[in-house]
């Protein structure tokens, strides 16, 4: 589909239909306008439901909130770029423990997470994604979760995912995406890309160098922890240190322990 580009004039028509969006960049507006296809009208709602959503979700904020405990958790960090120059942020599932009670701030946490990282320049345009899913078992399966975030992040983050890539599957995983998939915007869904345990590590490769990837994926890449969301070489581990074996029991920040 041949959508126009968004010119000064369509731009001022927009923040006059909607005022309270003179509070986003111009790259937000045009975010929304490709992801609404050039649709005036649909793209002016969109926008000012996000504004409403923003003020509930008292977005403006988030920043100022502590989430060292998730930070620390490890299942959530950035490291390197894909071939394409966007940033892999990586999802360890075993390192996720189903929490109906915090599920809210930890929808919360990957909100601000994107912030962070655009506030820090790490995130500038679209992010790649790496789910992974070694190890994990259905202790780590979090369906709700999926169904309350996947439609937070398309409605209010339009045009910026590049791509998910989801391994190694199973027959768990086959279930839960058709379970989710009704949920995902179809456009969306076409970036996701679900590879079995004996491809992943080859497919993989044709979208990040090895050097940005991690050695637990086949890569070059140094595993390391974070304490921010901008520092990636803290202390280094080797690819099989127990810091880095995932455990359904706890999700407490490990004690590093340097290799010799």
């Amino acid at each position: 589909m041949n959508i126009p580009a968004l010119d000064s004039t369509t731009l001022e028509n927009i923040l006059s239909e909607v005022p309270q969006a003179c509070t986003l960049t111009q790259k937000d507006v045009t975010r929304f306008w490709y992801g609404n296809k050039g649709n005036f009208k649909e793209n002016s709602h969109n926008i000012a439901d996000t504004m409403r959503w923003r003020q509930s979700f008292r977005y403006d904020s988030i920043l100022e909130e502590d989430f060292s405990d998730l930070i620390g958790a490890q299942k959530v960090f950035f490291h390197g770029n894909a071939k394409d120059g966007t940033p892999i942020l990586i999802w360890r599932s075993c390192k996720h423990l189903v929490n109906v009670a915090e599920r809210s701030r930890e929808i919360r946490f990957y909100v601000w997470i994107l912030v962070k990282a655009e506030q820090e320049g790490i995130l500038t345009d679209k992010i790649t994604i790496i789910y992974d899913r070694s190890h994990a078992t259905k202790a780590n399966t979090d369906l709700g979760l999926a169904k309350e975030a996947f439609p937070i992040f398309q409605r209010h983050f339009p045009e910026r995912l590049k791509s998910i890539f989801v391994f190694p599957s199973s027959f768990l995983l086959t279930s839960l995406w058709q379970c989710i998939k009704p949920f995902i915007d179809p456009v969306t869904a076409q970036k996701i890309r679900i590879w079995k345990e004996n491809e992943y590590r080859t497919k993989i490769l044709e979208y990040v160098d090895s050097s940005n990837l991690l050695e637990r994926f086949g890569g070059s890449g140094v595993e390391t922890t974070a304490i921010s969301i901008g520092t990636e070489t803290v202390e280094r581990f080797g690819p099989n240190s127990p810091q880095f074996t995932c455990k359904v029991d706890a999700i407490t920040r490990p004690t590093p322990t340097r290799v010799t």
